[in-house]
């Protein structure tokens, strides 16, 4: 038996291996980055989304409405109001108020607005409607709202002194009845409150 050349050998065997490497599947395998994990777990979170539970407030207490967000009913101050001076012939409001209370709370809030009649109620002299000041047109939130069952305080400063006024009004049948006080000028002014038109029952 004859061994063949080994310099024939080389060529034929390099020629095989070319041959068997270019038949291989490609094995070539994606870098995987930092960002391929969370991709996946997104793309499965989106395939698959989990609906959200769905609350029974007969089986779950907790899914009910919250019982410090019941709001007691208004009391028999809340409403928007025109406050007149008790002396004034004319009815002539001097400012209109909006109040905001509840019945059994201690604070509530509101607002006014100063007509042109107030002026003469600052000065303490007789309405005539025809004075001039700064207060004139003048709307804002009042400072304190203490409301208790027969009586209720209205404090607010509408003077450039900061000076506190208030209106010290009880209740009488519909009507609110007390003072202006404006203790700065000297003033207490006894004064009438009756709701607005549109606010009457």
């Amino acid at each position: 038996m004859s061994i063949p050349n080994p310099s024939m050998l080389l060529p034929s065997m390099i020629a095989c291996c070319i041959t068997l490497a270019a038949c291989a599947p490609s094995a070539a395998v994606a870098p995987q980055t930092e960002a391929g994990p969370q991709a996946t777990v997104a793309a499965q979170s989106q395939s698959a989304p989990t609906a959200a539970p769905i609350t029974d407030p007969i089986t779950d207490p907790g899914a009910g409405p919250d019982a410090a967000a019941i709001e007691s009913p208004p009391d028999r101050y809340h409403g928007n109001w025109r406050v007149v001076a008790a002396d004034d012939p004319n009815d002539a409001a001097l400012m209109m108020v909006s109040i905001q209370s509840s019945a059994g709370e201690a604070q509530g809030s509101g607002d006014y607005v100063l007509l042109q009649p107030f002026c003469d109620a600052l000065a303490d002299t007789p309405i005539t409607g025809t004075s001039e000041c700064e207060a004139i047109g003048l709307g804002a939130a009042f400072d304190r709202v203490t409301a208790g069952p027969e009586r209720i305080v209205l404090a607010f400063h509408p003077t450039a002194d900061g000076a506190e006024h208030r209106l010290e009004l009880h209740r009488d049948g519909a009507k609110l009845l007390g003072d202006y006080v404006a203790e700065a000028n000297g003033v207490r002014r006894a004064v009438a409150a009756e709701r607005t038109p549109d606010d009457r029952p």
